[in-house]
C-alpha cells in the first residue's frame, strides 16, 4: 500500500492562499482581478515557503504583498472606465467636429468663385460663375431677364442608416426693368412675404430681401440708370454678388 504524503502546515497555507503549481487558489482569484498580479503574488509566496519561512512569515509575506498588488489592481480598475469612455468619446468628438465643420463651411465660411463669364442684359454687363449654365433668356412686359442653373449632389441619411442621393438645381436670376423704380420693385416683391433690409455690395447700394430659414435672397439696386433685381438661391453666390453685379 502506498501512503499519501502529508503536507506541512506551511505547504497547506501556501495552497490555501495562492494555490499550488500553476493552479491558483479561489481565494487569490477573488481578491486580485489582474492575472499578472496573481502570478507575481503566487511566485512570491511560494518562494517564501521554498526558502523555509514559517507559517507566520509566509502569512506576513502574503499580506504585505497582497496590499501592494491590490492597490495596483484598484488603480488599473479605476482608470479602465476612463479609458473605455475616452475610446467611445473620441470618435464622437471627431464626428461632431466634422459635422460642425461641414455646417460652418456651408452656412458661414465665405466662398470665392475664381472663374466667371461675362454677359449682358439690355446693354448692362454682369458676370456669371462659369459652372452656371443659361437656362432661359428673354423679356416680358416689365423686364429683360436671364435665368441660370447649376446642379449639385447631396446625400440624405435616413433613420435606417441608408443614404439617398439627391441632385438639386440651383437658380440664379437677373432682371433688368424697363420702366420701374427700385422702390416699386421692392414693394412688389416684399408683398409676397420677403423682409426688406438696406444693403450694399461694392459700389452699389440697394435693398436685400430675404425670408427666415430660407437661403434664397434678392438684391434690388440701380445700375447704369436702370433698376436691376438679382436673385440667388445659394450662399456661395451671395458671397460673390459684388463680383457678379460689378
Amino acid at each position: 500500500m502506498s501512503s499519501k504524503k502529508e503536507k506541512t502546515p506551511e505547504e497547506e497555507l501556501v495552497d490555501k492562499l495562492v494555490g499550488s503549481g500553476s493552479q491558483k487558489s479561489d481565494n487569490l482569484k477573488k481578491v486580485l482581478k489582474s492575472s499578472l498580479s496573481r502570478n507575481e503574488l503566487q511566485e512570491i509566496v511560494q518562494g517564501a515557503w521554498k526558502n523555509g519561512d514559517s507559517v507566520s512569515e509566509i502569512r506576513k509575506v502574503y499580506v504585505d504583498n497582497l496590499v501592494k498588488f491590490k492597490s495596483s489592481d484598484e488603480e488599473i480598475n479605476e482608470s479602465e472606465p476612463l479609458y473605455k469612455n475616452v475610446t467611445c468619446i473620441i470618435p464622437t468628438i471627431i464626428s461632431i467636429c466634422l459635422v460642425v465643420g461641414v455646417i460652418y463651411s456651408i452656412f458661414f465660411m465665405p466662398y470665392t468663385y475664381t472663374s466667371f463669364n461675362e454677359f449682358e442684359i439690355d446693354g448692362i454687363s454682369f458676370n456669371i460663375p462659369s459652372d452656371y449654365e443659361l437656362a432661359t433668356a428673354g423679356e416680358d412686359g416689365d423686364t429683360f431677364f436671364n435665368k441660370y442653373i447649376t446642379e449639385y449632389t447631396t446625400y440624405y441619411y435616413g433613420g435606417d442608416g441608408n443614404s439617398e442621393e439627391i441632385t438639386k438645381h440651383i437658380n440664379l436670376e437677373v432682371y433688368v426693368y424697363k420702366n420701374k423704380s427700385v422702390q416699386q420693385v421692392v414693394s412688389s416683391i416684399s408683398s409676397e412675404g420677403w423682409s426688406v433690409h438696406d444693403s450694399s455690395y461694392g459700389t452699389y447700394s440697394g435693398y436685400e430681401l430675404g425670408r427666415p430659414l430660407f437661403d434664397g435672397c434678392w438684391f434690388i439696386f440701380e445700375k447704369d440708370g436702370k433698376t436691376v433685381a438679382f436673385y440667388c438661391e445659394r450662399k456661395a453666390i451671395k458671397d460673390n454678388i459684388e463680383r457678379i453685379i460689378g
